[in-house]
């Protein structure tokens, strides 16, 4: 007579505990990985600082003039002219409505 040998087995109970255990982990893992890339993309300037580069060359070819103000897909931006100390300055300001990041550049006042 063959005598079995008894194979080890996991319980129900530990099988429920460790599917639990790897859904939880995913589960962070997912909304960590969702967080950074929303935070990436409400905050990403590159299409703003394009448009801005745009309106630097429109002022510098003097297609725009100062005081400049335009809302431009959800960006509020605005060209003034600021004065420090004896060096006069153009600035470039863009803010988001909705997300409140901004975004700033300044470059020497061209006299037209």
């Amino acid at each position: 007579m063959v005598i079995l040998k008894k194979l080890k087995a996991s319980t129900l109970i530990e099988t429920v505990t460790a599917s639990i255990i790897i859904i939880i982990v995913f589960t962070i893992a997912s909304l960590t990985l969702n967080n950074v890339f929303s935070n990436t993309i409400t905050r990403d300037t590159s299409r703003i600082r394009n448009y801005i580069n745009k309106l630097e060359y429109e002022y510098l070819n003097k297609k725009i003039t100062i005081p400049y103000k335009e809302i431009h897909k959800n960006w509020e931006i605005s060209v003034t002219s600021q004065k420090e100390n004896l060096t006069q300055w153009v600035v470039f300001q863009a803010k988001n409505s909705s997300s409140k990041v901004m975004f700033f550049k300044k470059i020497l006042y061209v006299d037209k």
